[in-house]
């Protein structure tokens, strides 16, 4: 839990960054919370497609899904580089 919440809020800070530095008003916050969090748990624990699928579970959107096998994917890639 502590790494989904930690995730979480990089994420949404990278989303807030983002919506400061473009200007756009319509930039969802809470998809890159979810994707923030994605990434982290993918670097840390290196499970792509049990996690992809726990997590759009708990969001019940399956839209989300190119977007979190891809960060999955990069996460693991850098976490593999690194150790």
């Amino acid at each position: 839990i502590p790494v989904i919440i930690s995730g979480a809020t990089y994420g949404r800070l990278a989303g807030m960054i983002m919506r400061s530095l473009n200007g756009l008003q319509k930039l969802d916050e809470g998809l890159y919370a979810f994707l923030g969090a994605a990434s982290l748990l993918g670097g840390s624990m290196r499970m792509t497609v049990s996690l992809c699928v726990i997590l759009l579970e708990l969001t019940d959107n399956l839209l989300m899904l190119p977007l979190t096998m891809l960060s999955l994917l990069i996460s693991k890639t850098i976490g593999d580089l690194f150790n």
